[in-house]
């Protein structure tokens, strides 16, 4: 709740303090399966799904749609995207670029072990696969607004 509450504030300087919170009580969680209290099993039955899964198949078209220079990973057809992946040359320099920009983008598998060059797909995934987040707290005008901060940052 200290964290959230500090998000709220929307506050640049005050978002390390935040994002360090939310990394404590990750940490005091267990790291085995458990059962969930009561209180979060009413929580989590009350999510609207259809709503969770309509939000990010749109949020995802329309990062498709903005951004149709980079070369997208996510199957096409049904499903719920859990982000937008996408191939990215330089990924480290894009991603810095992006996390000043305060662009939540993720690399995928950075450290995944190449064990030889027979799998060169595997390993250009491995240095370049990067994801934008399509998550149903993002407005399909949040998603213009990331693929803006995107394409200024590419």
């Amino acid at each position: 709740q200290a964290a959230r509450n500090l998000f709220v504030l929307m506050d640049p300087a005050r978002e390390a303090e935040a994002l360090g919170l939310v990394e404590k009580a990750e940490a005091a969680l267990p790291d085995s399966a458990c059962k969930i209290s009561e209180f979060s099993r009413e929580l989590l039955l009350r999510a609207d799904r259809l709503q969770h899964v309509s939000r990010r198949v749109v949020n995802a078209a329309v990062l498709k749609s903005e951004l149709p220079s980079l070369e997208p990973v996510l199957p096409a057809g049904p499903g719920t995207p859990f982000v937008w992946p996408f191939i990215a040359k330089n990924r480290s320099d894009l991603l810095s670029r992006l996390h000043a920009h305060r662009v939540f983008a993720t690399p995928l598998w950075p450290g995944a072990a190449a064990r030889d060059n027979a799998h060169p797909s595997a390993r250009r995934l491995r240095d370049e696969l990067l994801a934008l987040p399509v998550d149903q707290r993002y407005s399909p005008g949040d998603m213009v607004r990331m693929a803006a901060m995107v394409r200024a940052c590419l």
